[in-house]
């Protein structure tokens, strides 16, 4: 059973005021069935109610910030991660920003003790300073160079894009059939000292690197995507 609030083309909510969606995703947006799974004490699934791709992408990109909260309030760091006590919890972008003040919405809420931050960085040398790194399309062409300078250190890297998965990417988000799912290559968040709570795994294809081969098959025949997802469908 999924339970939803349409969005308008206007990106309000059908019988709510706009500014409550001006305000981010401090709103309830839906409950995709899976029981406690609940983001900023609301939900995680959006419906689009309009024609336009401007709305169904609004939709969209409402669905992966709220999941970029959900990666960092269900993600382990290795002691020594922070410089300090009080410092925050660093939510990035590189590249060229697709979530706007949707992003900016967490800003400020606190994940364990910690304030979470948001900035957008310019390159992965600045890149290192974040705990969560969403790696935007426009730096597709750098992703392998940029997971490789960040390998091994704990920086959980999310990427969309296609090669994410085979250049290691530590979550791959991707719309399948108007829905938005996501793997996790648990050996490369390991590999940098990351743990994931069950809450989190629950949600994903979790998946061990074998062969090329084998993952060449796994990360392109839509097999790696079987779970419920985020509904994006219009309805």
């Amino acid at each position: 059973m999924v339970r939803t609030i349409r969005l308008t083309k206007h990106g309000s909510a059908a019988g709510a005021p706009a500014r409550g969606l001006r305000a981010g995703i401090a709103r309830r947006v839906a409950v995709a069935g899976i029981g406690a799974m609940i983001l900023l004490g609301l939900g995680i699934n959006a419906v689009a109610n309009a024609a336009s791709p401007r709305a169904e992408r609004y939709s969209e990109y409402l669905v992966k910030a709220a999941f970029l909260y959900k990666f960092a309030r269900f993600t382990e760091w290795p002691s020594g991660t922070y410089a300090h006590p009080s410092a925050p919890l660093m939510v990035c972008v590189l590249g060229k920003d697709p979530f706007g003040p949707l992003l900016d919405s967490i800003a400020g809420k606190r994940i364990n003790g910690r304030l979470v931050a948001i900035s957008r960085v310019a390159g992965v040398q600045e890149a290192r300073q974040c705990q969560v790194l969403f790696i935007g399309e426009s730096e597709l062409r750098h992703l392998a160079r940029t997971i490789r300078h960040l390998a091994g250190r704990p920086v959980l890297t999310v990427c969309n894009t296609p090669n994410c998965a085979r250049f290691r990417g530590m979550i791959h988000l991707k719309v399948v059939s108007q829905k938005v799912r996501f793997i996790i290559d648990i050996e490369s968040a390991e590999s940098a000292g990351l743990k994931f709570s069950s809450k989190l795994l629950t949600l994903a294809e979790k998946f061990a690197r074998k062969t090329k081969a084998q993952n060449a098959q796994h990360h392109t025949d839509g097999s790696a995507f079987p779970g419920p997802g985020l509904q994006l469908s219009r309805r």
